[in-house]
């Protein structure tokens, strides 16, 4: 079996791979560009070296924004019902 990320082809991939040093077993992500594995924590794709988009880029601020309509509610309904 060759190393998914360096094609290497090593007696055996049990721990890290000798040529590249990365684990196979960690969980891989597809690069969009070179469609290429690389590991899921890496920030950039280990054989073209493109950026990958960050996945809570747009849920952090949806997230903040459910927290402030569910703050603003609570207030409003508390306040009715005084």
């Amino acid at each position: 079996m060759n190393c998914p990320y360096c094609d290497a082809d090593p007696a055996d991939l049990v721990g890290p791979c000798p040529a590249c040093g990365r684990d196979p077993r960690v969980p891989r992500k597809l690069c969009p560009q070179c469609r290429r594995w690389t590991p899921v924590p890496e920030p950039l794709c280990c054989r073209c070296g493109a950026k990958f988009k960050n996945e809570l880029g747009w849920k952090i601020p949806l997230i903040f924004g459910l927290f402030l309509i569910g703050i603003a509610v609570a207030i409003a309904i508390r306040m009715l019902t005084q």
